[in-house]
């Protein structure tokens, strides 16, 4: 298997919640997908040289946009449907043939 066929982007809301909560959500889904032995891709890092003073929300998604097209997974945080960002990643990666998780589904236990 190549590199890309275990790339996972992470997607979830990340504006309007506190930073604090958004490095622990995303940082915590990056440890789960590496213990399953996926390479997660964290947007947090995909961006981490922007200033948030000086680039807009636009340039922020096309930046993880890039990103998410080098990925074979998309991995849904449970909130993602509350962010806009997190639904056009969502919709892209069903446009394109990306493979979908969500958080929920993946963390259950049967």
């Amino acid at each position: 298997m190549d590199k890309k066929n275990k790339k996972v982007y992470i997607s979830g809301k990340i504006t309007g919640l506190d930073y604090e909560e958004v490095e622990r959500r995303f940082n915590n889904a990056q440890i789960v997908l590496e213990c399953a032995g996926l390479q997660p891709v964290n947007p947090l890092r995909v961006c981490e040289g922007m200033d948030v003073e000086k680039h807009s929300w636009t340039e922020f998604m096309m930046a993880d946009i890039k990103a998410l097209f080098e990925c074979r997974f998309i991995y849904m945080l449970s909130n993602w449907g509350s962010s806009k960002g997190a639904r056009v990643e969502y919709a892209i990666a069903q446009a394109m043939g990306i493979k979908v998780m969500f958080e929920d589904e993946f963390l259950s236990v049967e």
